[in-house]
């Protein structure tokens, strides 16, 4: 009977061992309160921090977004009263959109809508002529985004437009080099085209023949087609 008194079923051993773990837990806890208690409070700032910022990001994005389309309304067609045709956008508008832009970009040019906006303000300095100010801008956003990126190509071409502006030919030719040796037709055309006005300009009209005959048999259906002809049975 002695032994049966000393005897602990295994559900009262599991017990007694849990309690004396609490109890070196709580012990453990008491020696080691200020390290806990600095890695909790760390852990929680980290999430703190990350939401916060997360929420942030988010909403200087949609900030971003808004402003991007205020600027591009500014260059929206306009209706001429009682007439079908639409305005071109006057060369205050194309200025006013341009600070717009540029305002976008300051403020936001850690997003994606502020990389873009660096494009539109390199396209509308083009267009105001502004020739120095729009190759800074299309050479700044080319360095921003990768190769792979579909405005990328756009970024070429627009470069390789400065440069024609510029009368920098060779400089033309290479930027459209670099869209017409990817694996994508997307806007190979139109470097064909810019090319081949490139290459006629440094006479070398037999390079410009094969551009415009590449983009005639090729591309069919690109609106450059005719012109390519044109400028071609004139070489």
């Amino acid at each position: 009977m002695a032994k049966d008194d000393v005897k602990f079923t295994r559900k009262e051993l599991k017990e007694d061992e849990l309690v004396t773990f609490s109890a070196k837990a709580l012990k453990w806890l008491e020696a080691n309160r200020k390290p806990v208690l600095t890695t909790i409070i760390g852990v929680i700032v980290i999430v703190i921090l990350y939401y916060s910022i997360t929420g942030f990001i988010k909403y200087r994005a949609e900030k971003a977004s808004n402003e991007y389309i205020e600027a591009t309304e500014i260059l929206a067609p306009k209706q001429k009263e009682m007439r079908t045709e639409m305005d071109a956008p006057s060369k205050e508008e194309i200025e006013n959109a341009l600070k717009k832009f540029e305002d976008i970009y300051n403020k936001y040019g850690f997003t994606g809508v502020g990389k873009i906006s660096l494009l539109k303000m390199a396209q509308l300095s083009y267009d105001l002529r502004d020739y120095e100010k729009s190759l800074k801008y299309a050479k700044d956003f080319l360095s921003k985004i990768g190769s792979e990126d579909p405005l990328h190509k756009s970024g070429l071409l627009l470069l390789a437009n400065i440069s024609y502006a510029k009368a920098d030919y060779n400089e033309a030719v290479s930027s459209c080099e670099n869209i017409l040796k990817s694996s994508s037709d997307f806007l190979k055309d139109e470097a064909l085209f810019i090319s081949a006005k490139a290459l006629i300009k440094l006479n070398k009209n037999e390079e410009a023949k094969n551009k415009l005959k590449e983009l005639t048999e090729k591309f069919q259906t690109s609106h450059l087609r005719n012109e390519a002809s044109e400028l071609m049975k004139s070489l």
